[in-house]
């Protein structure tokens, strides 16, 4: 069974994280833009506002963020202005760069603004960041460069923006290890930059696991290691020997924290997913048991493609039983 899309549900658990969402902002973000934001304030607005036309390829995260100075200036009709800037975290999911971004952008923001305003809300601004994880390097475009203008007086008929860009094809390793805001943030950059590269992973699990150590005293911690840990098996699809092989190069700490999860997947007779059609024990089990499984997979932060893929149910099943818990 193909697994439908592990980057959204890995970008989305990872970047969930308001710890890991404001260190990235403070990391590749310009001062002059996180020097006027009270990065303190941010809190996870929790609507999707990506629409059928882009869901295909592009998953979001919109956090809310005041800024640092308040305003008391109002509105044509006297509706304060809003003192606060919507930040979206967009993921391309695509293994190339996208040429026409601007009218996907353009349309995207476009489409919390009508919500807001069929919501009788004031308009807030949208900081755009697109994080793009493919191989061959993104190339940035302005507005203008993709019409012919007579001259500069032409710019005035065009929607100018901006957005913030993170290429991960054009960090290097050594910039990315550099990054000290928080463990987790560089623990995620190196797994959405190498998680299609089966031989990369396996030689350098100690790199893309850098620091992790320092987070996983906690239960938090381990959740959002195990995260990764489900996102790679599940992108890199490795044979399970040469998986096992790759984690003893982890320092002991961090080898104890894999071989756990390893093991409490095997002893509860589940198919771990290191490698396609490689089961542990001959049968899936009964519809009772894949229920009592899915419900602790879910409680130990699987994804639902992982669920999927390991116990051969459908997205359907593994939503209804998230919905029955949360409830």
């Amino acid at each position: 069974m193909a697994i439908s899309n592990p980057h959204d549900r890995f970008f989305k658990s990872a970047f969930s994280d308001k710890e890991v969402a404001a260190g990235f902002i403070r990391e590749f973000l310009p001062e002059e833009i996180t020097g006027e934001l009270d990065l303190d304030s941010i809190e996870l607005e929790g609507n999707t506002y990506i629409n059928k036309n882009l869901k295909e390829h592009v998953s979001d995260l919109v956090y809310r963020c005041k800024f640092k100075k308040k305003t008391d200036e109002t509105g044509e009709k006297g509706e304060p202005k809003q003192d606060e800037v919507w930040i979206s975290f967009l993921l391309e999911h695509k293994s190339f760069p996208v040429y026409f971004v601007f009218t996907q952008l353009l349309e995207y923001i476009l489409g919390i603004w009508k919500r807001l305003i069929k919501q009788k809300k004031p308009l807030v601004l949208v900081l755009p960041i697109v994080v793009y994880h493919g191989k061959e390097k993104w190339k940035r475009r302005k507005m203008e460069d993709y019409f012919y203008l007579p001259n500069k007086h032409f710019r005035k008929y065009l929607p100018i923006f901006d957005y913030e860009l993170t290429d991960l094809s054009d960090l290097s390793d050594e910039r990315i290890l550099n990054i000290r805001q928080t463990a987790k943030l560089l623990n995620a950059v190196m797994a959405l930059k190498h998680g299609r590269d089966l031989e990369y992973v396996l030689a350098n699990l100690s790199l893309i696991w850098a620091g992790a150590d320092t987070y996983l005293r906690t239960q938090v911690g381990k959740n959002f290691f195990h995260t990764i840990f489900v996102y790679l098996t599940i992108t890199i699809d490795a044979q399970k020997g040469d998986f096992l092989k790759a984690v003893k190069q982890l320092k002991p700490f961090l080898k104890e924290n894999v071989m756990t999860l390893y093991e409490q997947l095997i002893q509860e007779g589940k198919q771990v997913g290191f490698h396609k059609g490689e089961k542990i024990g001959e049968k899936k089990g009964s519809l009772k048991t894949k229920r009592q499984a899915t419900i602790r997979l879910i409680q130990k932060g699987a994804t639902n493609e992982f669920i999927i893929e390991v116990l051969d149910v459908t997205d359907e099943f593994v939503q209804a039983i998230r919905v029955e818990l949360e409830s």
